[in-house]
């Protein structure tokens, strides 16, 4: 297994997400539907209440190859601090490889089908993703949400049982180049939002295949707040 490689995915999964500040984010002249919230007020409110969030789970889906990407789908929890655990499987050499990572501070733990945890520094795979950038209000979703532009909102829904909102606009493509290293197809993205606290539950948008045609990467992030013990395994 070519660690670093790997690794470099793993990385890109916390960045992400879903991975996403300037203030008046979901401005844009984008027309409303009747009597639903406006999608900027719907936006600032997420970006407050993502900015409080001291931990969450994840879970990435990236549909198709994406191009400069690894990943293929992951899972796992996420403190504020940067400390992570979950699973992931990425793509070697053309071979879906599954993995579990754990991510202390600047070091990672990764453990492929047979033996036990590599510990690799996360200088090694990529310098420029920060596991931590998820809950960076600087970096994160707060950024995505706090620069997303021509908003609007689209209806109330039902997800995983709750009450959403869900939101049209224009994702800042620096913003996505910097959350995922592939190439963002549009800037037009989709965002869900909950009625009762306003925390970005969902986020979806196109990107380019390696192969030059359609894909996509929805991240979703739910148990917000929740206890996270996240510790370095044994090797």
């Amino acid at each position: 297994m070519r660690t670093p490689r790997i690794l470099a995915a793993v990385v890109v999964v916390l960045a992400l997400p879903l991975a996403a500040c300037s203030s008046g984010g979901g401005g844009g002249g984008a027309t409303e539907t009747t009597n639903l919230p406006a999608a900027a007020q719907l936006l600032s409110s997420g970006a407050t209440a993502m900015t409080a969030v001291r931990s969450l789970r994840f879970s990435i889906d990236a549909g198709g190859q994406i191009a400069g990407l690894a990943l293929r789908s992951a899972t796992g929890q996420l403190t504020r601090a940067g400390n992570a655990q979950g699973q992931a499987s990425v793509s070697e050499s053309g071979t879906l490889v599954e993995i579990d990572f754990v991510i202390i501070g600047s070091t990672a733990y990764i453990k492929g089908a047979t033996g036990g945890y590599s510990k690799v520094p996360l200088a090694v795979a990529a310098s420029l993703y920060n596991p931590e950038a998820i809950l960076d209000p600087d970096k994160g979703v707060v950024k995505l949400l706090q620069t997303a532009t021509a908003a609007r909102t689209v209806d109330r829904e039902t997800l995983d049982g709750q009450a959403v909102y869900h939101v049209k606009a224009q994702l800042a493509q620096p913003v996505l180049a910097t959350l995922v290293p592939g190439d963002s197809q549009s800037e037009q993205g989709d965002l869900w939002l909950t009625v009762s606290s306003s925390q970005l539950v969902k986020v979806s948008f196109p990107v380019r295949t390696a192969s030059g045609g359609s894909g996509s990467v929805t991240a979703s992030f739910s148990d917000f707040d929740a206890p996270a013990a996240i510790t370095a395994p044994s090797s």
